[in-house]
């Protein structure tokens, strides 16, 4: 396997295994990211406290959500036309499709950099934590421009391997850091080596010249990233807002609770950057029928899986915080039941999404806008609501990606006349009831053995009425 992330990524045919190997693959890849950002909030908070605690990822949010602004989107035109380009052939013009996409990439990281720079010095007055930022913000812009490539070759069992060995070295790193005392955002130091190393190995085989779809690749990368700084951007974003109007304890417990977001949020991406090459693909030779299917199928076994996991979650919540932060976080488990509706609706409305920015350009537009919709709901629920406190800034999180992901399920169902509505009927009574059993443990104060009688009892139920759907996946 070690030989497999040394040789240079072939972005000229895919590796063996269909999707489903693929979705393996990409879902342990961006699970290993997730658990070394929780591994990292959990050492922090509990050497250092809540305090330290929400500065450190509030430094992670901010480069995060610069290396958004254009390098993640070239990330997704990789992973859309490199597989388009595989399956053309023409290996020259695949080439100069790299070499387009990672110029852009290089030119839009070494603007941003300077600005995680100039932001954390005049706001935090932290020179070292500034320049660690700097280096973080080309290191999360050139990995994600990797993910792209990788998953749009279809070579992600490579990254998979490179993602585990970084991973390792930068938590390694930062648990020293942070024992010897570190507990500003300079601990993310070897984070950001280990993505910088990561980006190194990565980078593809390139051509110069402009390839033929240069326009519409720069049209894509345009307004993907406009819709991924309003979506994805709005977990970054949710982060540097509740640093700014919370104390720093509620801070600290606001970003445990994030933290525990983060593993199913990624659990999304995963699915869109293995749903898209195909899906694209399959628009590609014409075969509407087929990608519809893929994005029926899709949905359900989503709405089946994110149900158990997100559901689950919050019912566990207490004891999990207490686990991994100890008591000075308690706030974290309410904090994060209302937190896990927006992600919870984002995930199912992956497949949807795919299918709309696969197949045209209004598409594409469409997803960017109807995000930039959800943006502008979560700032003017910050901004104007009569709510006070941690509640605000997740509802106007949680409500915004409700309503982005209701304008691209409802246009993907009207252009292609999905069967679904009993899917959805479905979701909403899973959130409902587990709403309805988190009320009623907090008012009836559930001891650990009876909540976690009842999830089981809660899943075992969901399992069995989703059977048809879950089957086939356990087969597989």
């Amino acid at each position: 396997m070690t030989s497999v992330a040394l040789r240079r990524v072939d972005i000229d045919r895919p590796e063996t295994g269909g999707p489903r190997a693929r979705t393996i693959y990409s879902t342990g890849s961006l699970a290993i990211q997730g658990i070394v950002r929780l591994a990292i909030s959990v050492i922090v908070g509990r050497l250092a406290g809540p305090e330290a605690l929400g500065q450190v990822m509030t430094g992670l949010s901010v480069a995060s959500l610069l290396s958004l602004l254009w390098p993640s989107a070239t990330g997704a035109a990789a992973s859309r036309f490199v597989a388009a380009g595989q399956e053309i052939g023409d290996a020259e013009e695949l080439r100069r499709v790299t070499g387009h996409l990672s110029r852009r990439t290089l030119v839009a990281s070494l603007a941003l950099a300077p600005a995680a720079v100039l932001y954390w010095a005049l706001t935090h007055h932290d020179l070292l934590g500034a320049a660690v930022l700097g280096l973080l913000t080309l290191g999360l812009g050139g990995y994600a421009y990797a993910r792209g490539v990788h998953t749009g070759a279809r070579q992600v069992r490579r990254l998979v391997i490179l993602d585990l060995a970084g991973s390792l070295l930068g938590l390694a790193g930062t648990v020293a850091l942070a024992a010897t005392g570190v507990h500003s955002v300079a601990v993310l130091a070897p984070l950001a080596v280990a993505y910088l190393a990561i980006t190194a190995t990565s980078w593809p085989p390139a051509r110069s010249g402009a390839p033929g779809n240069a326009s519409e690749m720069d049209h894509f990368v345009r307004w993907s990233t406009l819709g991924t700084v309003a979506s994805a951007g709005l977990m970054q974003m949710v982060m540097v807002v509740a640093a700014h109007k919370l104390d720093g304890p509620t801070t600290g417990a606001f970003a445990a609770a994030l933290n525990l977001i983060s593993p199913a949020a990624l659990l999304a991406n995963s699915f869109a950057l293995v749903l898209t090459p195909d899906i694209a693909a399959a628009f590609g030779r014409g075969d509407k029928r087929g990608a519809v299917e893929t994005v029926r199928r899709s949905t359900e076994a989503l709405v089946a899986v994110m149900v158990v996991i997100f559901g689950s979650a919050v019912l566990l919540a207490p004891w999990i915080v207490l686990i991994l932060w100890g008591s000075a976080f308690h706030t974290a488990s309410s904090i994060f039941a209302l937190l896990s509706i927006g992600p919870l609706a984002r995930a199912v409305a992956v497949p949807a999404v795919s299918s709309l920015s696969s197949r045209d350009r209004k598409g594409v537009e469409h997803a960017a806008t109807s995000t930039i919709a959800g943006l502008v709901l979560a700032l003017a629920i910050w901004w104007v609501a009569p709510l006070q406190g941690w509640m605000v800034v997740a509802l106007g999180f949680s409500l915004a990606m409700v309503l982005t992901a209701a304008q691209n399920v409802v246009r993907a169902w009207r252009l292609d006349a999905h069967r679904w509505g009993a899917t959805w009927v479905r979701l909403l009574l899973g959130v409902v009831a587990v709403g309805t059993a988190t009320a009623v443990r907090d008012e009836q104060d559930w001891p650990l053995a009876m909540t976690l009688l009842v999830t089981a009892v809660m899943v075992g139920l969901w399992v069995v009425a989703h059977r048809k759907v879950l089957t086939p996946l356990l087969r597989r």
